[in-house]
């Protein structure tokens, strides 16, 4: 669109397109079908340019909205420049109007985008301030699981080594109660009153070991350091050991004790007998001790025959329980009730730990009773089929038709060489600090036989040893074997231990400990040990591990 404006602003021409978009009425002058034709806020803005921009600069431009005939509205660009008038004279403006409506929409979507960009923008800053935030929380949570995961350990560590310095302080005076309490017996014999008292002594001291292996126990269960093994185990062999520990008890209490083996159990299992063998003993333990008349019967058989479930059934015709105290049974340091262990004694732990270690093995341990009635502890275990048998590295024990034990029969299970009849010929190296440990050991160790030479810590241990091997390692002053106290003043058994190995010492080194944790067998075996003996100490057991590595 075209127009000149006269030098006082009014529109004078105008051509066809103006005419066309703005329609002015017959007779209606340009200048009002202009001002018609402007956005009310835009006329200021015109007359503004008009009255100060043109005279100043003498061109411009500016952009209005210019409504048409029709009532739409369009933007415009409008550039004015001056032009001479009819008679030649400057002061005249030539007004050309272009249209920018989409220009201007360009612009408004360019806009919006912006403004989404921008509200994109601070959605994703505020998204990333909000996962910042998140990744604070987390980051504190984690350090706070941490923290309490190491106070958790800590915890446990404390504990681990209040139990394992309790076990040490408790085993080692016990190793010399019951050690001579045992010579007091070879000696003097078991009849009379003294004999009963010595008994009474071994009895409790033996009761008193018993508690704290289970305090050991459940400590090792509940710091998830407790492990069973599975290795090919004759399950009549095993059951055998049972009816022979137990047996003699039932005979005291004129029970009947049964073990009652079903044809389909096969001969050789995948298990931990060591384990299986210590739940059966508190089982069976618990049932003749809470049986005055009647039986006890042990029932094996396979809880399915396409599983590797083994099932063991505990029947006891003993003073049975209520539901109330069925359901307080497995929790730990609880018996039936109050009045049960004063009347029968125990800890409380027993069930507890054999229901844990039945889970350890892939099983469970619940139980059915009526109380005046009697018991049934029904056990399950994963314990697959050892299919090739001449693989495996088993003890044979009984045949594998159904069989019956009776607590009179007699025992099929191997028993050990009575210690006063095995016989060492040797030289050895008792590094002990105990004195009353010292005399105890050695007297059982000369006794058997041996050549034994005493050391009260780590250090003369290994300039003993050391010094005896120097001129002839194989010679008849060289030790044969060395008896090795892990925990003694000046260097202690492990360093002791490592050091000789270091200069060559190649004889065996059994271990001699009061520590009973898990691991510290390993732990006596990583530092060089050949073997590992625990205290109290077992006579037979020490000499046939003495006697098995010379």
């Amino acid at each position: 669109m075209l127009w000149t404006i006269g030098r006082s602003g009014e529109i004078d021409r105008v051509n066809f397109e103006w005419r066309a978009y703005v329609s002015p009425a017959e007779g209606e002058a340009f200048d009002a079908a202009w001002d018609r034709t402007l956005r009310e806020e835009d006329r200021f803005r015109w007359r503004e340019f008009c009255g100060q921009t043109l005279p100043c600069c003498g061109v411009g431009q500016i952009e209005l909205r210019l409504i048409r005939c029709d009532g739409a509205m369009r933007w415009f660009r409008v550039q004015v420049a001056p032009c001479g008038d009819s008679d030649g004279r400057q002061g005249c403006y030539v007004a050309v109007a272009v249209d920018i409506a989409g220009q201007k929409q360009a612009q408004q979507a360019l806009a919006e985008n912006e403004q989404r960009l921008v509200a994109s923008n601070d959605a994703a800053t505020a998204a990333q301030t909000q996962l910042e935030q998140y990744a604070i929380t987390v980051e504190l949570a984690n350090f706070e699981a941490q923290f309490a995961r190491e106070e958790a350990e800590f915890a446990n560590r404390t504990k681990s080594a209040f139990l394992a310095n309790m076990s040490h302080e408790i085993r080692t005076p016990m190793t010399a109660i019951l050690g001579y309490t045992d010579l007091l017996l070879d000696e003097f014999g078991a009849a009379g009153t003294a004999g009963e008292w010595l008994r009474t002594i071994k009895i409790n001291g033996e009761h008193l070991l018993t508690i704290i292996n289970d305090i050991l126990d459940i400590s090792k269960i509940e710091a998830g350091k407790m492990t069973v093994e599975s290795i090919a185990h004759e399950i009549r062999r095993l059951v055998g050991e049972v009816d022979a520990l137990l047996r003699g008890r039932a005979r005291d209490k004129g029970l009947s004790l049964r073990f009652e083996i079903q044809p389909d159990v096969p001969r050789v299992v995948l298990t931990d007998p060591t384990r299986l063998k210590q739940i059966l003993i508190n089982l069976v333990g618990n049932a003749l001790k809470f049986t005055e008349s009647g039986s006890v019967r042990v029932e094996v058989r396979r809880a399915d025959a396409q599983a590797s479930l083994l099932e063991i059934a505990v029947v006891d015709s003993g003073i049975g329980m209520t539901s109330d105290q069925m359901e307080r049974l497995f929790n730990p340091f609880t018996q039936a009730d109050s009045s049960t262990t004063r009347r029968f004694g125990g800890t409380g732990l027993g069930l507890t730990i054999a229901r844990l270690l039945a889970r350890l093995m892939g099983g469970d341990l619940t139980v059915s009773s009526r109380a005046g009635v009697g018991s049934t502890f029904r056990l399950t275990i994963d314990a697959p089929a050892v299919v090739d048998e001449a693989a495996a590295t088993v003890t044979a024990y009984g045949d594998h038709a159904a069989s019956t034990l009776r607590h009179d029969a007699p025992s099929q299970s191997p028993q050990p060489t009575p210690s006063g009849h095995s016989t060492l010929r040797c030289r050895l190296m008792l590094a002990e600090d105990g004195v009353d440990n010292q005399r105890l050991i050695s007297f059982i160790l000369r006794k058997a036989g041996a050549d034994v030479t005493i050391v009260e810590n780590g250090q003369l241990a290994v300039e003993t040893v050391l010094a005896a091997a120097k001129d002839d390692p194989s010679g008849p002053a060289a030790f044969d074997v060395v008896l090795m106290d892990m925990q003694m003043p000046v260097c202690d058994g492990y360093e002791a231990t490592r050091r000789l190995r270091a200069h060559g010492f190649d004889r065996p080194i059994i271990a001699l400990t009061a520590n009973a944790m898990s691991g510290d067998r390993q732990k006596c075996l990583d530092a060089g040990c050949t073997d590992y003996a625990a205290k109290p100490i077992d006579r037979g057991a020490l000499l046939a591990t003495i006697a098995k590595h010379l």
